[in-house]
């Protein structure tokens, strides 16, 4: 019986550690603009920005224009995924190029090292690029570049530009306080294990990996501890 619950519970982990989408938060740095682009803006140089960004690798990538929606496929050179913009510090009000809608971001992969790119293009005005790299590759604090285009209302062409990089990794939505369906699972079984009165051993170095991983575990392991 302890067997078959400490094996529901690593499954229970390992579905909700690999569970897409995912959320990526980037804080940037601006260090470039256009003549106009700290004015419209509101920025100046040295400001810190912060985004988030949902990526769904389980999705296709898509690109909006003109009430037109293309969904891409993969290719050899490019692993196309679907993106969208979650909350950050960019410019809203305005268009760019008459696109409705970006959801597109795409690993290009040409043999590795300098050639690989990860591109990621959210809503329609804010991109980010990491050279050297790949999705599966981009580790927190690795950096990269990020853009914001905007048009005024003479239709000119403005944006900031600057460094930015991987603050955050989350299966759930950093910005949403609503309990997620995978949270309440793991309550759920931690309930169960204090009301049942179930007592087994869990090996140190798993507890403190699940700790390490996320606090939705670390309070139900609190939970079965105190049964």
């Amino acid at each position: 019986m302890n067997k078959l619950v400490l094996a529901f519970f690593l499954a229970v982990v390992s579905l909700n550690l690999s569970a897409t989408p995912l959320y990526y938060t980037f804080e940037g740095i601006i260090s470039m603009h256009s003549t106009d682009g700290l004015v419209e803006s509101g920025y100046s140089i040295g400001d810190k920005t912060n985004y988030t960004i949902m990526i769904d690798t389980d999705k296709k990538g898509e690109l909006t224009h003109a009430g037109i929606t293309t969904s891409y496929d993969d290719t050899s050179d490019y692993d196309y995924f679907y993106t969208d913009f979650i909350s950050g510090d960019t410019i809203l009000e305005t268009t760019y190029y008459d696109i409705d809608e970006s959801n597109l971001g795409y690993d290009r992969v040409l043999g590795g090292g300098i050639q690989d790119r990860l591109y990621i293009a959210s809503d329609k005005r804010l991109y980010f690029w990491f050279d050297y790299e790949t999705l599966t590759t981009l580790e927190i604090n690795d950096y990269g570049i990020f853009e914001n285009y905007w048009t005024n209302d003479s239709n000119e062409l403005n944006h900031i530009r600057g460094n930015v990089f991987l603050k955050s990794i989350s299966n759930t939505d950093p910005t949403n306080d609503v309990t997620s369906p995978s949270t309440m699972l793991l309550l759920f079984l931690g309930l169960m294990l204090l009301t049942i009165k179930i007592k087994f051993h869990i090996p140190t170095s798993l507890i403190n990996s699940v700790k390490n991983t996320n606090y939705n575990y670390t309070i139900m392991y609190k939970i079965y501890k105190f049964a």
